[in-house]
């Protein structure tokens, strides 16, 4: 298996354009201004609204599919491969373009595909990666007691796995015996 080489880069390290974060802050606003509509006048709001969204300069085409429950799904079509997809990515670097497409348009991956399937990144990366998001979540929110409880029991359990690790073990020994060196 092993990692991707070459021409991939991670999603983390690009913008993103996620069309249910989206349709919920239009659906969220359609209600606020027109709280009479019913169930298929704010998806025909929603679609509208959809119809006319621009981001950086570019203009995009959403889609919906209904939802084995009922109701839809929204989808937006990249303007590159015309795929179906739920977000759109522009990352960062000179070699990308700068435009919002899909992942595999951007030739993206997750964090875990470009490390492969490593016991380094199960035991020491993954869990620093959710310990950073847990520093960011403590420093931007405001937080009930119980939540913060709760993000700084899992921040301890998951400091304790990265200190219990083999390579963290390994990486202190090195660190100690160059400090004696």
């Amino acid at each position: 298996m092993g990692a991707f080489k070459g021409k991939y880069s991670s999603i983390e390290e690009a913008h993103t354009l996620d069309v249910n974060k989206l349709v919920a802050q239009i659906k969220e606003a359609i209600l606020k201004k027109y709280s009479h509509l019913d169930v298929d006048q704010v998806r025909e709001e929603i679609g509208k609204n959809l119809g006319v969204f621009r981001m950086s300069g570019q203009s995009f085409q959403f889609t919906s599919i209904p939802n084995k429950l009922g109701g839809q799904r929204w989808m937006v079509l990249c303007p590159k491969c015309q795929k179906r997809v739920i977000k759109l990515y522009l990352p960062e670097g000179e070699d990308k373009e700068d435009k919002y497409f899909c992942k595999d348009c951007h030739h993206l991956r997750p964090p875990s595909a470009l490390y492969g399937p490593t016991r380094r990144y199960k035991e020491m990366v993954r869990p620093m990666r959710q310990m950073d998001k847990i520093k960011q979540s403590l420093s931007s929110k405001n937080l009930s007691e119980s939540k913060t409880k709760e993000l700084l029991d899992k921040y301890d359990s998951l400091e304790k796995q990265v200190r219990e690790s083999t390579f963290y073990r390994k990486m202190r020994l090195l660190s100690e015996e160059a400090n004696e060196a």
